[in-house]
Parts: C-alpha cells; sequence; structure tokens
C-alpha cells in the first residue's frame, strides 16, 4: 500500500496550535449542571419485552427516528428496537452473515445502517436486506463511507517496541489510516498519529538480553494515551490528547483528507491521585507479577514484585483528565471526567465544531454506561451480572440552580 505523508504533517501543524491554545486556556465553566431520570429499559429475548437482559454489548446507537441499534460482538448478534421494548429486526450469524464474523459497531444512515464486522462492512436496509459489502483488510476497527472509503486505526506497535525492548526500535504512534480506491489501484493515506507512548506496562523476569523478553505485559492503570472516536458522515477523525498539563484536554477533528475543522481546547477540575489509590494498585500488579513469574518458572520473592511493580507503573500527578470520549447522535462530543459528584459520574457535553459555549456538565449514576446521546436522552447500558446489561434511556433534566 502507498502511504502518503500529507496528513502527517497536518496533523504536525494542527498539534503545535493545539499546544499554543492550550497554554493560556482558564479551568472551564459548564454553562448549566444537568442530571438524569430514569425512562426507557430493553431487555434482550425473541419477542417485545425479553427480560434475559443482553450479553456482553459493544455498541449502542440510537437513530433520528427513535431506533436502537444494539451490537453484541461476543454473540454475534445486531438487534434493533423502539425505544418501549419491541423488538424490530434481529441479525445473527447465520445465512449469508455466517462469513462475516463478529460486529462491533454500526453506523446509522437515513435509510439503514452499515454494521462493522471482523473484516467487513455490510450496509443493511432497514427490514435488514444485505445491499452493499466492502472488504476490511483491518479486523474490527474504523468506518467505512458512502463512497467505501475506510477511515480506521493501524495497528500498535509491539509490546516490545512500546516499552523500549526491542533493541534498534522506537514506537510510541498508532497511525490513524485512510484506505480508498479498489482492490486495482487504492492509497492508504496516515493522516494523523495518536500518542500510546505510556499505553503499556511490562514487567521483565529475565536478565534482559533476550530478543524473547519472559515478562509480564498489561496496559498501565493510570495511562494518559489519546483517546480517538470516528464520524462516517463527516468523513473524520477526532483525537484527544489528555496528557498535558493537570485537567487539560485538546480535541482535534481531522477529515480524511487531513484538513483540521474543528480543535477545541478546555481544562477540567484536575482530579489528583490518592495514595491509597497508587498502593493498592502497586499490591495487584505485584500479586499479578509473582503470578506471572511462576508460570514462566521465574518465581520471585514478595518483595522484588513488589519493587518491580513499582517500577513499571505510571504514576502521573493526576489523573488524566478525561477517561472516555463519545461522539454522539446529539452532534455532541461527551467526555467523562474522572470527577464524582456524591455517588455521581461527572461527564461534560460539547457541541462539536463550536469553539465557543461551555460544556454541559452531566451527572450520571456511576452504574450507567453512557454509549450514545440524543437531545433529550443518554443511552447506555446498566450491568446486571458480569456478562448480562440492561440497554437503558435516561431522560435528560436540568438540574435547578442552587
Amino acid at each position: 500500500m502507498e502511504q502518503t505523508e500529507r496528513g502527517r504533517t497536518a496533523w504536525a501543524i494542527s498539534l503545535a496550535a493545539c499546544l499554543i491554545l492550550t497554554s493560556w486556556a482558564a479551568p472551564v465553566a459548564a454553562s448549566q449542571s444537568w442530571t438524569t431520570e430514569p425512562d426507557f429499559e430493553i431487555g434482550a429475548g425473541v419477542g417485545p419485552g425479553g427480560n434475559g437482559g443482553f450479553s456482553r454489548v459493544g455498541s449502542v446507537r440510537v437513530s433520528r427516528d427513535a431506533r436502537v441499534h444494539v451490537v453484541e460482538p461476543w454473540a454475534s448478534r445486531v438487534t434493533v428496537w423502539s425505544p418501549s421494548g419491541e423488538l424490530i429486526l434481529r441479525l445473527e450469524r447465520e445465512g449469508p452473515l455466517a462469513d462475516f464474523g463478529r460486529p462491533h459497531g454500526v453506523r446509522l444512515l437515513p435509510d439503514g445502517f452499515w454494521a462493522t464486522y471482523d473484516r467487513h462492512f455490510v450496509r443493511f436496509s432497514d427490514d435488514g436486506a444485505v445491499l452493499e459489502v466492502v472488504e476490511s483488510s483491518v479486523p474490527g476497527a474504523g468506518v467505512v463511507f458512502d463512497n467505501h472509503g475506510i477511515l480506521t486505526r493501524g495497528r500498535l506497535p509491539r509490546p516490545s517496541v512500546m516499552l523500549g525492548w526491542a533493541q534498534g526500535e522506537t514506537g510510541h504512534e498508532l497511525a490513524i489510516v485512510h484506505y480508498a480506491g479498489n482492490d486495482e489501484n487504492h492509497t492508504a493515506d496516515t493522516i494523523a498519529l495518536m500518542d500510546v507512548g505510556r499505553m503499556a506496562l511490562g514487567i521483565r523476569f529475565d536478565d534482559g538480553t533476550s530478543p524473547f523478553p519472559e515478562a509480564m505485559v498489561a496496559t498501565q492503570p493510570f495511562s494518559d494515551s489519546d483517546l480517538s472516536y470516528f464520524d462516517g458522515d463527516r468523513e473524520s477523525v477526532g483525537i484527544v490528547r489528555r496528557s498535558g498539563a493537570p485537567g487539560q484536554v485538546v480535541v482535534t477533528e481531522i477529515t480524511a483528507r487531513g484538513d483540521t475543522v474543528w480543535r477545541r481546547s478546555l481544562v477540567l477540575p484536575p482530579v489528583p491521585i490518592r495514595a491509597e489509590r497508587v498502593e493498592e494498585t502497586v499490591r495487584e500488579l505485584a500479586t499479578s507479577a509473582a503470578s506471572s513469574a511462576q508460570r514462566l518458572g521465574r518465581p520471585i520473592s514478595e518483595g522484588t514484585a513488589r519493587r518491580l511493580a513499582t517500577e513499571a507503573l505510571y504514576v502521573p500527578e493526576h489523573l488524566p483528565a478525561v477517561a472516555v470520549a463519545r461522539a454522539t447522535n446529539s452532534d455532541e462530543l461527551w467526555l467523562r471526567s474522572h470527577e464524582v459528584s456524591d455517588t455521581l459520574r461527572v461527564w461534560y457535553a460539547l457541541h462539536r465544531r463550536d469553539d465557543v459555549a461551555e460544556p454541559r456538565r452531566v451527572l450520571l449514576p456511576e452504574s450507567f454506561q453512557l454509549l450514545d446521546a440524543t437531545r433529550t436522552h443518554v443511552w447506555g447500558l446498566r450491568s446486571e451480572s458480569e456478562n448480562r446489561s440492561r440497554v437503558v434511556g435516561r431522560r435528560l433534566v436540568p438540574k435547578p440552580n442552587p
């Protein structure tokens, strides 16, 4: 595949501008606080009002005509529901869909939707007929455009490369790639680079010289690597940079052509990392390290396990400003901060392409996982057990001023 540098240069310029903007950004003052109240609940089952609960849900998207699309990757199933819980459509891994693998998400259209499968994008009509199929060289990620262009994340560097264990190799970036054209004549343009430098955690149990490390590899619990989201309608990707000053967030949207079309800088209330939380994390890592070393035939003492865990753990001064970023049907970007108000989590909703309006500050139950939002509701999951959950819609309600 041909890979150009056009977008890489544009992203570097955009990032420099971001840093200039954030150098003077003041702490955000939300225009108004909001809360929610229960409104809709959808179970799972073959008929209306099924009460078995959903298996692990990867995505929930709500169309403008209030159809609720639920994607269950492990069950290889996509279902469509009315807000009141009536089953409208059920697509499972059988018949013509058997070869597509697991579904991972959907992109809604005025007259149907695209579903992302392991290595295919499939366009369905509202009644479930297969209208188009587009193959993808990258499994389970990205978004397809109406012209069959694809925007996706590249492959992460190998853990040994990210951790500096591979001699002569370094890699702390993840490419966002735009694929265009057809099988005979196609291009692959890198349009943005994500910082993933503090994503991997590694603990070695050998002497550090082997090209095949005997080690434990995990994700850094306090990682402040970049987040991203895709928008198939606008043919763009959003990069959320959260590794700046405490509470600082920089959002940049870049089109498949490499043009920066939105940039927003804000500073949320910083949340320090409590010493007790660090200590608990070190203990958990040390336990995992000791178990991994034992399995590899290189047993270590409790003290050594603790020392290795402490050395491997990345601990910034504050928690990353945001933990989750969701681009929603309401044309907003929802950012989940680490703030807590009583027993509620604090989210911030930004109007995309707006550089002036302050975000809404929305309080959501800790048990609720937001996956989409409309102008009137937030939609997501309420977990009932490790593998079962309900899809719920909560009505947005302005919180009275004190």
